[in-house]
């Protein structure tokens, strides 16, 4: 079985996350003295990089909303929390999440850069969805970021 992700956000107006057929609302705005704690010489950081982390960097409720699926045939709903913020010297964005859902708590682990040499992102995904859970698969994700969207779109193994 493959699982899809894709994960859209607004950089003012708060985040839209999917995870196969789940929907998460993003509703609290992030907090301003996360968004640069690790950032120390921006000068060598990507214009991109910096961008996305001053949208997105900071604490988020999330609300979620369950599609009926094999392993939620009634759907249902969740919520929880996401964490973004800049790694050592802003090169990368770190995301860490917890929701609890109808079938369980979900935590989540994700790593963003910039690649200078094919001026795109990158990322790593982790999470609990069995030995497929953390691999270096997911670095074949499409992130896309234009100043307003951030898009994630990837394809992994489930259970």
């Amino acid at each position: 079985m493959i699982l899809r992700i894709v994960l859209l956000g607004a950089a003012c107006i708060g985040l839209l996350y999917g995870l196969g057929g789940v929907e998460s609302a993003h509703s609290q705005q992030p907090h301003a003295a996360n968004a640069h704690a690790s950032m120390t010489d921006s000068r060598d950081v990507a214009p991109e990089m910096q961008s996305l982390i001053k949208a997105i960097a900071g604490r988020w409720s999330t609300s979620i909303k369950l599609e009926p699926s094999v392993a939620t045939p009634s759907g249902g709903v969740g919520e929880g929390e996401e964490i973004w913020r800049p790694g050592p010297g802003g090169f990368t964005l770190l995301e860490e999440e917890h929701n609890r859902m109808p079938n369980g708590e979900r935590f989540l682990l994700a790593l963003q850069w910039w690649d200078k040499s094919t001026n795109s992102f990158h990322g790593m995904l982790c999470n609990g969805s069995g030995p497929a859970g953390c691999n270096l698969e997911s670095t074949k994700s499409v992130l896309k970021w234009d100043g307003q969207r951030f898009v994630i779109h990837g394809v992994f193994q489930s259970r």
